[in-house]
């Protein structure tokens, strides 16, 4: 009958051989007790009968030298002689002996004893010979005291409290301390004038102090510790009972994982002690390094790992939990980096059993051979069904003869061995090896040998001679064929088929050498980590499952969790997907591009935007410093000029990006090299990219030029009026809540909170001050008067390196997908430490992403709703348009028309008709209007009081205080910003508009007429995926950034992506496109070439735009500062605080000092090879100018995405949960009539078991915090590293990266733990090129050259390999793939 195996029937061939017997079975159970017969009962063993007859607590006792001890044994009785002595008691009646004594050896006991101090004696009736014959114990008990013996001798009582504080108390200096007689305080203890000598040793009157003991304890085997197999490794479980000691101490036997059990931390006080680990090593964040039935928690979350060396850790509880810290590591107490020490946290969970546990021999060459099972081989593995194939049958036959060592039985089995010279770098084959004298060859100096494989056993190998199944130069640089598990192949390094989690199908095996080598026959099936042998290719495949190759066998195949280490999702290597991801394909709407990777992949556009932060800038202007004289600054000259031509350059790392949490640390991107796309390759953070077949264009007038964006800010707040409800926001008024990524999760945007709402509640915010910059801000006014002038705009020094930030920089607010934005707002210090919320960093690119086009997108399209919000009121002709309704503390929300006739809308502070104060202060004196605040300050408004927790407020509330905060700021002032009053008709001319009205996100391809393939385990279906036969991890369509529109122009140039998109039925990139990236025009505000910049830079002042004005401007007076606002002046006024805004001013200030200008790409009918640019430029156009967009999507390669509407603790099932960073992913909804296009719905509602669309902003849905885990993120933050390698260092220092057995048996080595990997080399720069190991190394002297960065990418079939004469040679294919090196390294023996 056939085997079912998954969905599919597997049919058995005929009956083959009887297999060898199987291995014995398990012992039986006990059977039952059979008849017995009773024997007679033994004879009564010796006993002690009496002592000479002597009885105890008598007084009659007589005392002899000797005392009869009688015994008795089967009626017989025996004495013994013995010697003792009695003890007296003085009782009434006479003296009694009470207990004898054992004999006493002779001792002496002489101390030299010396009274030191004027108080009682410790030691006492001394003899002249120094003999003590009486001494009086002092001892202490109790928690946090000590008794300890000082330098000099002297004994030394402390007491030690953590947490303790400062307590007035009145006493000697030293004293001990106690409660006063009125228990109202401490006083001295005056301790006794005398000490009574005790039967039971010395006692303090009026002070009595229990013993106290710190001792440390080592845990042993037994005591404290167990062995166990921890993921497949032996290592050790130790316990610690906190209650035996302060210090516990774990030496490791052997280098290994280890776990810790903590017991139960004490419920009513708190408990501390030390653990030092000398040689543990990590594990996978699988297992709990350390456990407790009371939670075990650490700072920053992540539990450390443990170095190999000696680490110290303290612990202390607190409310039933312990809190860990890391205090001593790698046996240093220098400071470590958090990245360092909790690196283990990164590398793959442990996913179960490595192997099949199957064994055979292991060949080591030199005739070194052992039992071993594949895993645990560094050298040629033989399995035992290896050895069955060959005819050998394992149970009766010594496997290890296979090896080829000299022996009577050693049968002549041979095969290609692959011999590279180092020195000479010649390579060669014999094919008359066996497998101990091919690897014998390369433990000789300079030489490398690999042994494929018995000519029997290479895959598809029919030749007599094996050196014709395999090619010498992939073996010399350690590839071979490998099997992506989905009937793919790729000739690979074993360890880079392990990190694709691939099956390596041998050293210098060819792909080419069978074409159904990884789809065809039958071999080794994979579910998971279960193998099943002998499985039909195709079936494998079709049923879900890993296909390890045609004649794979379960004995020598790692089954692994199939998630590459590169990060890339496993739909994208699907077999029904991965043929249409291929460029010039369709797919998701339009035309696949190929992988874009904002580390370096390389572009056609503004090279100023591929700029690195090497610290080295050309200062190419000056300007004017506060004292006067001038200095040299530094913006890109293409980022100044107006128009410039393109060219190459490699887009720079956005280390505020790009919108996910972090997966890699900082060791990753040093030295990382850029990525050859269009070979495949990727880095961290990168994404498919899909391009629309045709422009944008208006269906209602076939318009397909539009306008960039509004007249003011296009930097828009996120707030919820892009909600899917066609009347706007609703509660029974118009009300627009602002809902920006430091909401703290739990407040949905409508309902009135009753705690902050707020992350930095008590700094304003951690991202709302950033709005009062519109798009963002080059150059501050600075408070001193330069040449008569006050408030002269200053370009900061650094402002090139805040450009173009650091991992350091990008990441000092933290690594979480909001975080990283927070440090974008604040460059003054990270954002949870600032001493102002107005420290806001300058960027000449303002705030827009030179290659994160979707969240630019984002922005602009929240802009358009901002616009279009009305406030509802019938006072718009005294309204300021503030709808801030969030307090700066985040508390008290205010409804629109809660505010009274003197304020209309909003804060508009009315007084009179023509001053207006930027303030609300509620009072019509002008003393009481404040130019900071944001919110009222003052009750008699709306009749109740509100306390505002501000850091500077210093616990007042009053009215007065509050206003003038600096934390009170008004940080965007509604559609005064944005523009005034956008019509549905208008948002259509807007390019952020006319991508949401006129694309439709739940665009798909039709391929052959049917819809495009996405398999149900990744897509689900129309009923939860609301983009569906899309996969939910697909982007909205979004305006291409810069780099991105520089990237794609970059293939129509030379990969022919237009062409492409003919093909299939599209039109031509051609004309010019606008990118998602606003820019400043910096025309006349900067001098390039004199050496006089202040009239450029008072051009500026009057200017405005991008500048950050940080005082009251047009006064002499100087510390008069005012909110920080761009574009912006207040002029001095009347009164301490009236600062005067004409109505007229403020109703068009939200149009001055934004940023004026958006970049556009111009790309040409046709490339011009001979032209600067190859005739593709870049332009910076007015907002107001008409360009083309072509729209573009994304798909993250690793697959993650923002998740929306799931169940809070259990995110696989339905709920009101959101991803904090679903509002950096989805647009908000634009009314322009269009209902059912656009971004109306995001995502499918399938609570209570229904399937309706929604929207992320629409009332009921609850965003996460910034600090939780994302949902979306289908390997939840684990990076797969590949579970066989790690890091191995030999006796020299050298790292390479090798299995666990390969380092210590064949190089001696110290093994790090699989996942593990070497120090961080030095970044690599074309200066200085970091030289390459391993592989790498390999790989560039067979080259018989080194591969410069900057040249990696040439062709390669020039390179000319030496032959060596004197080795056989087969038929070796020369023919080599161009492109970068393999970015791994590996051992030089294989």
């Amino acid at each position: 009958m056939p085997l079912i195996y998954g969905s599919s029937a597997v049919s058995r061939g005929e009956t083959g051989a009887t297999g060898p017997t199987g291995p014995t079975g398990n012992t039986g159970s006990t059977g039952a007790t059979g008849s017995y017969v009773t024997g007679p009962t033994g004879f009564t063993g010796q006993s002690f009968l009496e002592l000479d007859g002597i009885t105890l607590d008598k007084t009659d006792f007589i005392s002899k030298p000797f005392y009869d001890f009688i015994t008795e044994f089967r009626g017989a009785t025996q004495g013994t002689a013995i010697s003792a002595d009695y003890y007296l008691d003085a009782v009434e009646g006479g003296a009694r002996v009470t207990r004898l004594l054992g004999n006493t050896g002779p001792s002496v006991t002489k101390i030299n004893f010396t009274n030191l101090g004027s108080g009682f004696t410790l030691g006492g009736d001394t003899g002249g010979d120094g003999e003590l014959l009486r001494f009086r114990n002092i001892g202490v008990s109790g928690d946090h005291l000590n008794l300890n013996l000082g330098v000099d001798g002297e004994l030394v009582l402390t007491y030690d409290l953590i947490g303790s504080g400062f307590i007035g108390t009145s006493g000697k200096t030293g004293a001990l301390l106690a409660s006063n007689s009125g228990a109202t305080g401490l006083t001295g203890v005056i301790g006794s004038a005398f000490a009574e000598e005790t039967i039971f040793g010395s006692e303090i009157r009026q002070l009595h102090v229990k013993n106290y003991r710190e001792p440390s304890v080592l845990l042993t085997t037994g005591d404290g510790i167990v062995n166990k197999r921890i993921e497949d490794v032996d290592g050790v479980e130790a316990t610690i009972d906190w209650t035996r000691a302060k210090n516990f101490i774990i030496d490791m036997p052997s280098l290994g994982p280890l776990i810790i059990n903590i017991n139960d931390a004490p419920v009513d006080y708190s408990a501390s002690f030390f653990v030092t680990i000398k040689g543990a090593t990590g594990t996978s964040p699988s297992t709990e390094r350390f456990s407790s039935n009371s939670e075990v928690i650490f700072p920053f979350e992540k539990k450390p790992c443990f170095s190999g060396t000696r680490d110290v850790y303290s612990f202390t509880s607190f409310g039933n939990k312990w809190y860990g810290n890391l205090v001593y590591w790698d046996d240093s107490s220098a400071i470590v980096d958090y990245d360092t020490a909790h690196r283990c946290n990164e590398i793959a969970p442990h996913d179960g059993t490595f192997s099949s546990g199957e064994t055979g021999a292991c060949c080591q060459g030199g005739g070194a051979t052992t039992i071993s099972d594949f895993e645990n081989c560094g050298g040629f593995f033989i399995s035992n069904d290896d050895a069955a194939s060959l005819g050998f049958d394992y149970t009766t036959f010594d496997v290890k003869s296979l090896c080829g060592v000299a022996g009577p039985s050693t049968p002549n089995l041979v095969g290609p061995c692959c011999i590279f010279d180092v020195e000479e770098l010649d390579i060669g084959c014999n094919s008359s090896l066996t497998p101990d004298a091919c690897l014998t060859l390369g433990l000789m100096d300079n030489v490398v040998t690999s042994f494929s494989n018995f000519d029997q056993l290479i895959p598809g190998c029919n030749a007599a001679d094996g050196c014709q199944c395999v090619d010498c130069v992939e073996a010399a640089l350690g590839k071979g064929a490998c099997c992506d598990g989905n009937g793919n192949c790729e000739e690979l390094t074993e360890y880079a088929c392990e990190e694709k989690a691939g099956y390596f199908r041998g050293i210098g095996v060819l792909c080419s050498s069978d074409p159904e080598l990884c789809s065809g026959g039958t071999g080794a099936c994979c579910t998971g980590v279960a193998c099943a042998g002998g499985v039909v290719g195709s079936e494998c495949i079709a049923a879900g499952s890993k296909y390890a190759g045609k004649g794979s066998r379960c004995a020598t195949t790692t089954c692994h969790q199939h998630q590459a280490v590169d990060g890339k999702y496993e739909f994208f290597d699907n077999p029904n997907v991965s043929p249409f991801l291929q460029l010039g394909e369709e797919y998701g709407g339009g035309i696949i591009v190929g992988i874009f990777s904002p580390y370096g992949s390389e572009c056609l556009g503004n090279p100023a935007h591929g700029i690195e932060n090497n610290g080295f800038f050309n200062r190419i202007y000056k300007e004017m410093l506060a004292d006067g004289s001038t200095a040299s600054r530094f913006i890109p000259p293409s980022l100044i000029n107006t128009t410039s031509n393109a060219g190459t350059y490699n887009s720079q790392y956005d280390y505020h990006g790009y919108g996910f949490h972090d997966r890699r640390d900082q060791n990753y991107f040093q030295g990382l090299e850029y990525p050859n796309d269009a070979a495949g390759e990727f880095t961290e953070d990168a994404w498919y990219i899909i391009v629309s077949k045709e422009d944008l264009e208006d269906p209602s007038n076939t318009n397909t030029d539009f306008e960039w964006g509004i007249g003011g800010s296009n930097y828009g707040v996120i707030t919820n009026a892009g909600n899917s409800d066609p009347n706007g926001v609703k509660l029974g008024i118009k009300q627009q809540r602002y809902l920006d990524i430091d909401i703290v999760e739990g407040f949905d945007g409508f309902n009135q909170p009753t705690t902050n709402i707020l992350h930095g509640g008590g700094y304003g915010g951690y991202f709302r001050p950033i709005f009062s910059t519109k798009d963002g801000f080059w150059r501050s006014t600075y408070d001193t008067v330069v040449g008569g002038t006050y408030g002269l705009p200053l370009t900061p020094d650094k402002l090139p390196e805040d450009s173009i930030t650091s991992y350091i920089t990008g990441r000092s607010s933290g690594n979480r997908s909001l975080e990283k934005l927070f440090s974008r707002a604040n460059a003054g210090a990270p954002y949870n430490t600032r001493s102002s919320n107005i420290d806001l960093g300058p960027d000449y690119n303002g705030l827009w992403h030179r290659n994160w086009g979707l969240y630019n997108t984002v922005r602009m399209t929240h802009a358009l709703t901002n616009a279009q919000y009305f406030c509802g009121t019938d006072k718009d002709s005294d309204c300021l348009g503030v709808y801030d309704h969030i307090s700066p503390d985040g508390r008290n929300l205010f409804e629109c028309n809660s505010f009274d006739t003197s304020h209309g809308c909003s804060c508009d502070n009315k007084d009179g008709v023509v001053d207006y104060t930027l303030g609300c202060a509620g009072a019509s004196s002008p003393d009481s209007r404040y130019p900071k605040a944001s919110f009222f300050g003052n009750q008699e408004s709306h009749g109740s009081g509100f306390e505002y927790f501000l850091n500077d407020v210093s616990g007042k509330n009053d009215a007065d205080t509050v206003a003038r905060s600096k934390y009170n700021l008004q940080y965007y002032i509604g559609k005064k910003w944005y523009d005034v009053n956008l019509s549905e008709s208008k948002v259509r001319e807007y390019s952020a508009g006319a991508v949401q009205l006129f694309k439709d996100n739940k665009d798909y391809s039709i391929i052959g007429g049917e819809s495009q393939p996405c398999p149900t385990e990744y897509c689900g279906s129309a009923n939860d995926n609301y983009i569906y036969p899309n996969p939910p991890f697909m982007s909205p369509w979004y305006i291409p950034s810069p780099d991105e529109m520089a990237w794609m122009s970059r293939y129509i140039a030379f990969f022919e992506l237009n062409e492409k998109i003919v093909a299939k039925g599209g039109t031509p990139i051609t004309g010019e496109y606008w990118t998602s990236s606003a820019a400043f025009d910096f025309s006349g505000l900067v001098n390039r070439y004199d050496g006089d910049g202040v009239t450029a830079q008072m051009k500026h002042y009057h200017n405005g735009e991008g500048i950050l004005y940080t005082a009251i401007t047009g006064g002499s007076a100087t510390g008069l500062t005012s909110g920080r606002y761009v574009g912006i002046t207040l002029e001095r006024g009347a009164g301490n605080y009236g600062y005067r805004l004409s109505k007229e001013k403020l109703d068009n200030t939200g149009f001055t000092g934004a940023m004026t200008h958006a970049w556009t790409q111009e790309i040409p009918n046709a490339t011009l090879p001979f032209e600067q640019g190859f005739g593709y430029k870049v332009h910076k156009r007015a907002k107001s100018y008409e360009a083309k967009v072509r729209p573009i999507r994304l798909m993250r390669v690793d697959g993650r995405y923002p998740k929306a509407g799931y169940l809070r603790d259990q995110n696989s099932l339905p709920g009101s949960y959101i991803d904090a960073n679903a509002r950096l992913w989805y647009m908000p909804w634009i009314r322009s009539g269009e209902d059912d296009l656009g971004s109306r719905y995001h995502f499918m509602d399938t609570r209570n078991g229904g399937s309706q669309p929604a929207n992320i902003f629409d009332i009921g849905w609850t965003h996460r915090d910034y600090l939780a885990t994302e949902a979306g993120d289908p390997s939840q933050g684990v990076v797969f590293r590949g579970q066989l390698y790690g890091s191995c260092t030999t006796a020299t220092g050298y790292c390479f990266l090798t299995k666990r057995n390969k380092c210590v048996q064949t190089y001696g080595g110290v093994f790090g733990g699989e996942g593990s990997r070497c120090p961080t080399e030095p970044p690599k720069n074309i200066n200085d090129p970091t030289e390459k190991t391993g592989v790498e190394f390999l790989e560039e002297y067979a080259f018989g050259r080194k591969i410069a960065k900057y040249d990696k990418d040439q062709d390669t079939e020039s390179k000319v390999f030496r032959r060596s004469p004197s080795m056989r040679s087969g038929s070796i294919n020369n023919q080599r793939p161009s492109g970068g090196s393999q970015s791994s390294s590996s051992g030089y023996s294989y």
